[in-house]
């Protein structure tokens, strides 16, 4: 019997742990406001946001913690797409342009430029 060696947990990962469930929570924080909150329905034992306000800071501190943990991909695009329709949302054009050019950046970055909706006169983000 060969006894198996179990590195202990390195101090990186107990501080990793905590961000990311922070990240999980604040996700589905922001899909029960999607799916329930925008109707001002709440659910008992359901945590999201109480008003749009509170939603756009969710997905902005949400959006801060992906960058941090250098999950720039897909779900970064969401989050600023979230806060881009939030800002719009809640009136203020210019921080919604700011937010929708971050999400453009990002896609460019994981797609590149050949991807066919990034082209010129195409219906996608670059249109």
């Amino acid at each position: 019997m060969v006894a198996a060696h179990i590195a202990p947990v390195s101090s990186e990962i107990k501080t990793i742990e905590p961000v990311r469930q922070r990240i999980f929570d604040l996700d589905q924080e922001l899909a029960a406001w999607e799916a329930h909150g925008r109707k001002g329905r709440r659910f008992a034992g359901l945590s999201m946001p109480a008003s749009l306000n509170e939603a756009l800071r969710s997905a902005e501190e949400l959006a801060e913690l992906l960058k941090k943990q250098g999950l720039e991909e897909m779900e970064l695009c969401k989050t600023y797409r979230d806060c881009s329709n939030y800002c719009h949302q809640l009136g203020d054009v210019d921080a919604a342009i700011h937010y929708a050019q971050k999400e453009l950046d990002i896609e460019r970055c994981i797609m590149g430029m050949e991807a066919q909706h990034l082209r010129d006169g195409m219906h996608g983000a670059e249109y």
